[in-house]
């Protein structure tokens, strides 16, 4: 037993080697490090200003502070972080770029009525754009090649769902055209026959009226007119 488990850790494939880390610039930070963070109407501050060192940080306060509102974004919605008695307030974080001089700022505007916008430096983006010049921040020249294969592949796995959803309905829309058919078909005879019931109602009127008119006409020219027996 012995023999085989060693065997086993001998043939096992070697493990991965580990991520190559992002090399730290003269400041100590490292691409995407957060080098100050500005909050405006956030929680329990009217206004504030950190700067995060490049190493481990400890975000201190009393209870009910902020503190797991601005670490972890934990509340019931967006407008809760509004300051109490404040329509807005936002939310602004410094990114190390590639160089000191490379800043990288994002904001996020929040108001009470839970309404939310994404600001990159001075220009207004979406997420998606947001996340994308994030990823051009950070340094690895794949990430936004890989990325947009994930989406283009995401779009291809929609596409596929759908045939094949398209792919069960059809037997049903088969189905329900034929029901229609089937449908419109016993409505037409349904009319058909009322006209047919209504011919012989009309015609079953006209049987004593004739009983009585064509003696009279008959006596009157002399001559013998044919009964039209129904």
């Amino acid at each position: 037993m012995a023999t085989s488990a060693a065997r086993a850790r001998i043939d096992s494939p070697p493990p991965p080697p580990p991520p190559t880390q992002p090399r730290r610039g003269d400041d100590d930070y490292v691409p995407c490090n957060i080098v100050e963070i500005e909050l405006l109407n956030f929680m329990t501050y009217d206004r504030l200003a950190c700067h995060p060192g490049p190493r481990l940080n400890l975000v201190a306060g009393p209870n009910g502070s902020g503190k797991g509102s601005l670490v972890l974004g934990r509340a019931a919605s967006v407008g809760a972080f509004d300051k109490r008695g404040e329509e807005s307030g936002h939310v602004k974080i410094s990114l190390s770029g590639n160089t000191p001089e490379h800043i990288i700022r994002i904001t996020r505007k929040i108001d009470t009525k839970n309404k939310s916008e994404w600001l990159l430096d001075v220009f207004t983006t979406r997420p998606i754009q947001l996340l994308e010049e994030t990823q051009k921040a950070v340094g690895v020249p794949d990430l936004p090649v890989q990325h947009h294969q994930l989406i283009y592949r995401s779009k291809e796995l929609k596409n596929l769902e759908v045939a094949n959803l398209m792919r069960k309905r059809l037997p049903w829309l088969k189905y329900e055209m034929k029901e229609e058919e089937l449908i419109e078909a016993q409505e037409q005879e349904k009319t058909m026959k009322k006209k047919m019931e209504i011919a012989k109602i009309w015609e079953d009127s006209k049987r004593p009226i004739d009983y009585r008119v064509k003696p009279r006409l008959a006596a009157q020219t002399g001559k013998h007119l044919p009964w039209i027996i129904l």
